[in-house]
């Protein structure tokens, strides 16, 4: 969906896409509730990921990117501790409402969720501000194209417009995408193994594996805004790579867990360290590429991104298959 999805993004706005994004979103869910077959199963899936891409997270930091430019990274933080509240609010909730009225009810219930709050929410989205007499920042027009202070490899401080096509033909768009991608392998596999991790092989009850849950969102929701402060005032790239080492060393304790304590900890390390760099990654597309394209750039960008997505789940069930555990 990505290039898809940044292209019209781009074209259309984000009122549009994330009215129509939410709407799938919430019907896959409501399908979901109904499943009797595998292929059934697959459809609702299909149409959840279809929604929440359309309504989700491109189509925030592609508008966020056209309002801000000195203060993108931390508005971007602003923006994603939205995520972390929602899974610290929102799994407990889950956890409690399967255990008590069983994952139909729990489904129908969160599709049902997802229209009341998430379609009336797209009717207030807006591209850009220049139509409503605003320019990024805030600031008077006559200053809008004033240095952001970001320092590039073309030595440039300049505010820049890349195309899809003129992104494609710089290192930059590389390095991040397929950098972001390895990264992604890990974390996808991560987080989509978690649950079967810690109550089948540390013996955790699922109401304790989604307080760990929990414990990532909260912590997490410290280290967006931790990034979000220290991107706009450090070097983006080394704040990547300290939260991009920090979430490694969370994944090794994860995989040598014996109690509830290891995990937790993998929470701690984890989420605070994927929390920092999670802002930055985004906010580093719009140094570097501007506002122009941005949607259609990060989108094929996520593109390579899922590359990751899908491979590292996979990896990690059929290793867990044959091993008989995670730990591998």
């Amino acid at each position: 969906m990505g290039p898809m999805e940044g292209f019209l993004i781009d074209r259309l706005g984000p009122r549009r896409i994330m009215w129509t994004g939410m709407f799938f979103f919430g019907l896959g869910m409501v399908v979901f509730s109904r499943i009797d077959s595998l292929y059934g199963y697959y459809g609702a899936f299909m149409l959840m990921a279809v929604g929440s891409s359309l309504g989700g997270f491109l189509m925030i930091m592609s508008t966020i990117n056209n309002w801000f430019r000195r203060r993108r990274t931390l508005a971007m933080a602003l923006a994603q501790t939205g995520m972390s509240v929602g899974a610290l609010i929102i799994v407990p909730i889950l956890a409690w409402a399967q255990t008590e009225f069983g994952w139909r009810a729990a489904a129908l219930g969160s599709g049902l969720s997802i229209w009341a709050v998430g379609l009336p929410i797209a009717l207030f989205m807006r591209q850009h501000p220049e139509p409503y007499g605003h320019s990024p920042d805030g600031i008077p027009p006559e200053k809008a194209n004033q240095p952001e202070g970001e320092i590039r490899p073309d030595s440039s401080t300049y505010a820049v417009n890349y195309t899809i096509g003129e992104a494609l033909r710089t290192s930059n768009f590389w390095l991040m995408s397929f950098g972001h991608s390895l990264a992604f392998l890990v974390i996808s596999a991560a987080s989509l193994h978690q649950f079967p991790l810690m109550e089948e092989g540390i013996g955790l009850s699922h109401v304790a594996a989604a307080s760990v849950v929990s414990i990532i969102a909260a912590v997490n929701f410290v280290g967006q805004l931790t990034g979000g402060f220290l991107g706009d005032r450090t070097d983006k790239r080394l704040v990547i790579f300290l939260g991009m080492a920090g979430s490694s060393i969370g994944i090794v304790v994860l995989a040598l867990a014996t109690s509830y304590f290891h995990a937790a900890l993998f929470g701690v390390i984890h989420g605070f360290c994927w929390g920092i760099r999670s802002p930055i990654t985004s906010s580093l597309r719009g140094d570097y590429f501007g506002r122009k394209s941005f949607a259609t750039i990060s989108g094929t960008s996520n593109l390579i991104l899922s590359l990751g997505g899908i491979f590292g789940p996979l990896f990690a069930g059929y290793m867990a298959d044959i091993q008989g555990n995670y730990t591998l």
